[in-house]
């Protein structure tokens, strides 16, 4: 599951997320994984977002400067490690 640090460094926060979330939380997870859990979650959700972004950014750049790589050859790399 969540990969565990030595010694993490954490901060504890406080913020609103769904009540059917909260309840799938509990029943999956033991009150000592949340925030493993969640943390992991986290940071797969910011290296989507990251890797979207520079999906986008390359298919811009090609349309900016009408740069012609291979059937997308770069795009469609970036895409399969997006969704595996």
């Amino acid at each position: 599951m969540a990969r565990k640090l030595a010694n993490p460094k954490r901060k504890k926060m406080n913020f609103m997320i769904d009540i059917g979330l909260v309840h799938q939380l509990k029943a999956d997870c033991s009150s000592g994984e949340r925030s493993d859990f969640v943390n992991e979650a986290i940071d797969q959700a910011f290296r989507m977002r990251n890797s979207r972004r520079a999906v986008e950014d390359i298919e811009r750049l090609q349309k900016k400067y009408d740069l012609r790589v291979k059937n997308g050859e770069i795009v469609r790399i970036l895409r399969e490690f997006r969704y595996g």
